[in-house]
């Protein structure tokens, strides 16, 4: 789906496919989000390289999310359920059942959909961090005595 575009779920569902959108990440589901990834891939997020080219990175992540869901299904599913809404009003209650245990392909739709969106602010995020991390490890350098 093209971000911030709603797109069906549910299409196996008796009742039909349903409308949802992803919403961007606020500082709650973030945490979902690294509570998701921590607890099934997290080693293997430190061979992700922000600095490289955005579509593999997309892919790399969506990879490494689906790859993990056997150790964070649980997680990944609240992580979901935070960040898919309905379209129309009157379907919250539908996608809230949707969303309980989705189609396996509303799964991958759902994650390649919230990855595709983010991405640019995790690379943000990871560029903020870091130069955080190098300031704190230069002021620490400056203030500790040597040998």
């Amino acid at each position: 789906p093209v971000p911030g575009e709603p797109f069906p779920i549910g299409a196996e569902s008796p009742e039909g496919p349903v409308l949802v959108r992803v919403n961007r990440l606020k500082t709650r589901e973030l945490l979902l989000l690294m509570r998701a990834v921590s607890s099934g891939v997290g080693p293997a997020m430190s061979e992700l390289d922000f600095s490289e080219d955005t579509e593999e990175n997309i892919g790399m992540l969506v990879g490494l999310l689906i790859s993990g869901m056997g150790e964070a299904g649980p997680q990944l599913l609240d992580f979901m359920a935070a960040v898919v809404r309905p379209v129309g009003q009157d379907d919250r209650d539908r996608v809230r059942k949707e969303m309980v245990n989705p189609d396996i392909d509303d799964t991958l739709l759902i994650v390649e959909a919230i990855v595709t969106q983010e991405m640019p602010d995790f690379e943000r995020l990871l560029g903020k961090v870091q130069s955080m991390m190098s300031r704190v490890g230069k002021a620490y350098q400056t203030r500790t005595p040597s040998g």
